[in-house]
């Protein structure tokens, strides 16, 4: 589980700060559903909000870095 982890969150042989980033922002995100669905503890819709962007964000350039390094690649 370890290995996965890693592997998930690394790119190439360094660990990615963008990735560990977008995970935790994904995982409070996760949380703050949780809370307000089966907790009744109210979380602000801002905050929400930010925390989905950021998720989104972090999400869309690490898809984005994936594909442009894989064209570089091949063409070198």
């Amino acid at each position: 589980m370890k290995k996965f982890i890693l592997n998930m969150l690394s790119n190439g042989s360094s660990v990615s700060s963008k990735r560990v980033i977008t995970l935790l922002a994904f995982l409070l995100l996760a949380l703050a559903f949780i809370l307000d669905m089966f907790l009744d503890i109210k979380v602000s819709d801002k905050l929400v909000d930010v925390m989905e962007m950021l998720v989104v964000a972090g999400f869309g350039s690490t898809v984005l870095e994936k594909f442009s390094n894989g064209k570089e690649s091949k063409e070198v």
